[in-house]
């Protein structure tokens, strides 16, 4: 199932759209995985920005298996919220599956009451201001870096599989690219400076 996901990932059409959207001939495809969710597993995601990853600058590919709405528990996004760039606020430099700040159902309900401490922030984290895109088996979401972002526990039936990769522009992980020799520092055999 995996080698599917990847040749799905490496498919000529997804890479043209990730190329375009961060300005790159070359991306550097990294962490693809299956996530599963589950009604009797209460895991969800803070909004937060994709700040934890090997590079400042990154698209991220989320396409579910089954069919997904809010109702059935989701990812959310905030629309246009990529704008504002990085934004730090309470928690913001902790790994989103670690902190509770920001929990969607909570500002759907109205019961986040935190104090953000950046008032931009406090304004986009607003129920008004998230959106849960209605989803088929095989959509896709592809979306940079600061779009906030989140998701819902799931309570459909069985099992809520998602697939996600991360692809990431060479000059913006820095610990790949030696910005002073302009070799790329993979211990692989292959002449990977070639691609730059």
């Amino acid at each position: 199932m995996l080698d599917s996901l990847n040749s799905l990932v490496c498919s000529k059409r997804v890479l043209e759209i990730v190329k375009k959207l961060l300005n790159r001939k070359t991306v550097l495809v990294f962490a693809q995985r299956l996530r599963l969710d589950h009604k009797n597993d209460s895991h969800h995601l803070p909004l937060h920005q994709e700040l934890n990853d090997i590079s400042n600058d990154c698209a991220v590919i989320w396409c579910p298996l089954i069919k997904l709405s809010k109702k059935t528990g989701s990812l959310c996004l905030i629309p246009g919220s990529h704008k504002f760039g990085h934004l730090i606020y309470k928690s913001s430099k902790i790994p989103a599956e670690k902190h509770k700040i920001g929990l969607v159902d909570k500002i759907i309900k109205g019961g986040e009451k935190t104090n953000y401490g950046n008032d931009l922030v406090k304004q986009l984290f607003n129920k008004k201001n998230i959106s849960f895109p209605k989803l088929n088996a095989g959509d896709a979401v592809i979306f940079r870096t600061f779009l906030f972002h989140g998701s819902t526990p799931y309570v459909g039936k069985g099992i809520r599989w998602a697939f996600v990769s991360h692809f990431h522009p060479l000059d913006k992980t820095p610990y790949i690219l030696d910005k002073n020799s302009k070799n790329m520092n993979i211990p692989y055999e292959a002449d990977y400076n070639k691609i730059i």
